[in-house]
């Protein structure tokens, strides 16, 4: 050790001007060098781990920095993997993680505005589904968002009246039963009772009133026969054996069954009102039932 000492020595004051001057890679190669010479050197050990922990820290630093300016650029994904990559040379964790959770929370913030502005764009639209879909997103980033809560159960509502109206609209004949009827006044009530309704609402409850109003006036329906056929229109009345005759129903929909001895039963459904109604329902049993061999 006495014979490489002034080598040594040398090599460290060599290393320090290098890393007064920012040579820091320079620098630990010279501090290993003097280690080579004089491995117990104890000066240069700790001066090789400095070297080292700086390095490292500036190596943090700059993907750190990194990260702040891909966040900057609108690059929040980038940057939450620079942060990661500086979290994993397991050095100042704690502010690499705080980074990382704070992107994030940022990230979170910008897509819930954007989900917000969609729910309420869907809203002002009468577009429930997408409405719902939006809370629901909104819910799923975070689930303890008040107005998220407040507004998916608002436009679910909504999204289930707006159902129950095309619903009723679409299958008018159902409105001949009495409980569907009055089910169907309850939903157009209700509907009628919100404050501000949308071109949307309006239109489904202008139609479901028609329909309401009109499924409530009796129409006059032909029935035609063969004056051997036995009608019956189920839930209604035994219309017997006939040749023409006329009934006064409410609109809604029908079953005539027919049914005559050695002839093959006939069924016909048909709708009463909503531009449906026939010009005449023909109920005639004329398909003989041929027996067979053996029965």
């Amino acid at each position: 050790r006495a014979g490489t000492l002034d080598q040594v020595t040398a090599l460290l004051e060599q290393a320090e001007e290098q890393r007064e001057t920012g040579q820091l890679e320079a620098a630990r190669t010279t501090y290993m060098a003097a280690l080579d010479l004089d491995s117990r050197n104890v000066d240069a050990q700790r001066l090789l781990e400095e070297v080292n922990q700086q390095i490292l820290e500036n190596r943090f630093a700059g993907i750190m920095s990194e990260g702040f300016n891909l966040l900057q650029a609108d690059q929040p994904e980038q940057a939450i993997a620079a942060f990661q990559r500086a979290a994993a040379l397991g050095i100042n964790r704690d502010q690499a993680e705080a980074a990382i959770q704070q992107t994030r929370d940022e990230v979170a913030t910008v897509e819930i505005q954007r989900l917000r502005e969609e729910a309420s764009a869907a809203e002002q639209n009468e577009q429930w589904p997408q409405a719902v879909a939006a809370f629901e997103s909104i819910l799923e980033i975070d689930p303890n968002l008040v107005f998220a809560q407040e507004g998916l159960d608002y436009v679910s509502k909504r999204l289930r009246l707006d159902q129950l109206l095309e619903g009723s609209i679409a299958n008018p004949e159902r409105l001949a039963d009495d409980e569907v009827y009055q089910q169907t006044v309850d939903i157009y009530y209700t509907g009628r009772a919100l404050p501000d309704p949308g071109p949307r609402l309006l239109s489904q409850l202008d139609r479901l009133e028609g329909l309401l109003e009109n499924s409530q006036i009796p129409v006059t329906v032909q029935f035609q026969s063969d004056n051997q056929t036995q009608v019956t229109l189920l839930r209604i009345a035994e219309l017997g054996n006939f040749q023409s005759q006329s009934l006064s129903l409410k609109p809604g929909r029908y079953v005539a069954v027919g049914v005559r001895e050695g002839f093959r039963d006939v069924r016909q459904e048909f709708v009463v009102g909503f531009g449906q109604t026939p010009d005449a329902v023909v109920v005639k049993c004329e398909e003989p039932i041929v027996a067979t061999r053996g029965r």
